[in-house]
């Protein structure tokens, strides 16, 4: 094949339960060193835990964990890390308090992403929700607290992070505070 055996044992590709999201992050190296500017990589819809909280989120971490390790591994070692962005989340957030016996239900109002490569501040947090009171009030802890990011946000970071590299002039066509919001995010 095109890969050595040491990038088939970095991605998991001899391991079972690595061996999906694997290929799928060796792939995405691929599209990405040969110019590919969008790639989606899904590990499917496995983080949905109404239940089984534990040993679900271990197997999904199990199964993802060493293959993006690799992906990002490799991508700094091709040179490619600094003009790619990776954006790691699902579609919503989820409750702080246990759901039944042992999951956690969903919660829009607030979700974590995790942004690398790409010029992104390294290390870096950015809003927070609010803590539950003394009663456990989840109405209260489900609001953004402090400074808000929306969607639209994050994908004209991601149009800003793309312009440094193609000179496009994206910037001028964002609602006011867009910018402020993004120049929070990178370096």
């Amino acid at each position: 094949g095109l890969e050595t055996e040491a990038t088939h044992q970095a991605y998991g590709l001899k391991e079972k339960k690595t061996e999906a999201f694997g290929r799928s992050c060796l792939l995405a190296r691929r599209l990405a060193e040969a110019g590919v500017r969008f790639i989606t990589v899904s590990s499917g819809q496995v983080w949905d835990q109404h239940g089984n909280l534990e040993s679900g989120h271990n197997k999904n971490a199990l199964a993802t964990d060493q293959p993006v390790a690799a992906l990002i591994e490799d991508l700094k070692q091709r040179g490619l890390w600094e003009d790619t962005l990776i954006v790691w989340g699902g579609e919503f957030g989820r409750t702080p308090v246990v759901q039944g016996k042992n999951g956690r239900d969903h919660n829009p109002q607030g979700f974590s992403m995790v942004l690398s490569g790409g010029g992104v501040k390294e290390g870096f947090a950015y809003g927070r929700l609010k803590q539950l009171d003394k009663e456990n009030n989840l109405a209260d802890f489900i609001r953004s607290q402090g400074v808000e990011i929306y969607t639209p946000d994050l994908a004209a970071f991601r149009e800003h992070v793309q312009a440094q590299y193609v000179g496009s002039e994206a910037a001028a066509s964002w609602p006011d505070g867009v910018l402020e919001r993004i120049n929070a995010l990178g370096n």
